[in-house]
């Protein structure tokens, strides 16, 4: 199944809009008469303005493709949460900025050049505080600081500092904001007026809705808080909590920590959020790599070599059973840049360096356990990970 990738964003600058322009701009549908009625942005402008946040110009246009200023948006997002602020003030956006920092929105650290473009990630900062305000989203923020980077399934997560996890994994989560096309965040695009008020308008639209009808906070917080997704996405029972427990397995050769079990069903209507980093698109894949699977499971490790060498290391000896038959299928690999036992070139690793390294499995009923194990380990030479309840099941009934 084909799934869409969202592109979302936010910014906003404020100014007037005069009646007579606005009579002028009639006939394109919206207010503005570069805003037409089919521009994917018009119901969320109206909506805004309607609200009085934003406006437009005195000459009729809404100009929203234009960048928005750290002032600018400061000002929109203080009046779209509706915030207490002193009346004058100077410069014109202090008493918003002030605002925010009573709330802990903005923080003092954020910037201090208010004329400079807003970025995409510190929008995310802004809208998270923001939106972490509600006590309900406010617990899943604060449980995010058990994420690393690499939780987000987005190709520039290496570009994420670990103080800013959190913010983006809500951010993104609750869907304020989405990737674009390239499966990337942006985090250092300049947002568009455009999509400041698309934006605002999810944020303000979430305090209708509770952070467990989003699948994707639901993943996101499991993952922080045990170190897989298994049960916001599966029926599969998880054997080890890697927030309690260190999964370390050593043998002659190196040494590797389990680091996360992500499950991706491949039946029913539940795709997770981790598919797209480890399968890429499901109807690129080799239908004979899915071994008529029910879901697969990419257990990521960090793994250390304790000499030089390469992939012949772990391909034979370390694998997860019942094993993910993904040999040759490098695109997540070359998208995501972790490695894998069976990459289609060779692969070079050097004694001391840790490297992030994927073991593909599989669960179907045809088994009760999903294990990493090594034959040639000198201790931890088997880790169960996931039951599957399933199984017994399909046992029983037959």
């Amino acid at each position: 199944m084909k799934k869409k990738w969202l592109v979302f964003g936010a910014l906003v600058v404020i100014s007037l809009v005069s009646i007579g322009a606005l009579a002028g701009a009639a006939e394109s549908g919206t207010p503005f008469k570069d805003v037409p009625a089919g521009y994917w942005a018009t119901s969320a402008i109206q909506s805004a303005v309607s609200k009085g946040y934003v406006a437009g110009y005195p000459d009729g246009t809404f100009k929203p493709d234009r960048e928005v200023s750290r002032a600018e948006f400061v000002k929109m997002l203080a009046d779209a949460l509706d915030l207490l602020r002193s009346r004058g003030g100077s410069p014109w956006y202090q008493p918003y900025a002030a605002a925010l920092l009573d709330e802990g929105v903005l923080v003092e650290s954020d910037f201090s050049d208010y004329q400079a473009p807003i970025s995409r990630l510190e929008i995310m900062r802004l809208v998270s505080r923001g939106l972490a305000r509600d006590e309900r989203y406010g617990e899943y923020l604060e449980a995010f600081s058990g994420l690393y980077n690499g939780d987000l399934p987005y190709v520039d997560y290496r570009e994420l500092e670990e103080a800013d996890v959190p913010y983006a994994a809500l951010a993104i989560g609750s869907g304020i904001l989405g990737g674009y096309p390239d499966v990337t965040m942006g985090l250092s695009k300049r947002a568009t007026r455009a999509e400041a008020v698309v934006m605002i308008e999810r944020l303000r639209g979430l305090k209708s809705k509770a952070p467990e009808a989003f699948q994707a906070l639901r993943e996101l917080k499991e993952v922080a808080e045990t170190g897989t997704n298994a049960t916001t996405v599966s029926s599969l029972i998880p054997e080890i909590n890697l927030k309690e427990e260190d999964a370390i397995m050593v043998t002659p050769n190196y040494s590797l920590k389990i680091k996360r079990y992500y499950v991706m069903p491949l039946e029913g209507d539940v795709v997770s959020i981790y598919e797209r980093k480890f399968l890429w698109d499901r109807n690129d894949v080799p239908a004979h790599l899915f071994n008529q699977a029910r879901g697969y499971v990419a257990v990521v490790t960090d793994l250390t070599p304790a000499k030089d060498g390469n992939q012949e290391f772990f391909r034979l000896n370390t694998y997860v059973n019942p094993g993910g038959n993904t040999f040759y299928y490098d695109v997540p690999r070359q998208k995501f840049g972790f490695i894998h036992p069976w990459p289609s070139e060779h692969i070079i690793v050097n004694k001391d360096v840790t490297y992030e390294v994927v073991f593909y499995g599989r669960y179907s009923n045809d088994n009760f356990y999903v294990a990493l194990q090594s034959n040639s380990a000198i201790s931890g030479g088997v880790y169960s990970l996931l039951f599957n309840p399933d199984k017994r099941k399909a046992s029983e009934s037959s």
